[in-house]
């Protein structure tokens, strides 16, 4: 397994995970339909599918402005810093690096359709 593909695993990783986190107390038909189409762009990702890069990566970069905003908005409730800080952290670590066209060249070049 080459190093371009354990990238693209530990974001596909990252990005069920927190999308899974986010169903909690309560899962609703939304959270489930965005889990569903998330799975989708990370197995086009997981093909080597060059859009699905792109696709994601915009929207890890969305993530993480609305983690950055959302930790401004709760500073006055310290247990939901920890969470929020690990979800921008990681979705500014997925943003740069499928936004970044020297990166993961190997993984988008060999696989592709």
């Amino acid at each position: 397994m080459t190093r371009d593909k354990k990238t693209v695993l530990s974001i596909i990783f990252g990005i069920v995970w927190f999308s899974v986190y986010s169903w909690f107390p309560n899962p609703e038909i939304k959270d489930l339909i965005r889990t569903s189409i998330g799975a989708i762009l990370c197995l086009f990702l997981y093909m080597g599918i060059n859009w699905s890069r792109w696709v994601l990566g915009a929207l890890s970069a969305l993530g993480l402005v609305a983690g950055l905003l959302s930790i401004v908005r709760f500073t006055s409730n310290p247990s939901m810093l920890l969470p929020l800080g690990l979800m921008s952290l990681f979705y500014a670590y997925s943003a740069y690096t499928l936004l970044n066209p020297k990166l993961l060249n190997e993984h988008f070049n060999s696989e592709r359709t």
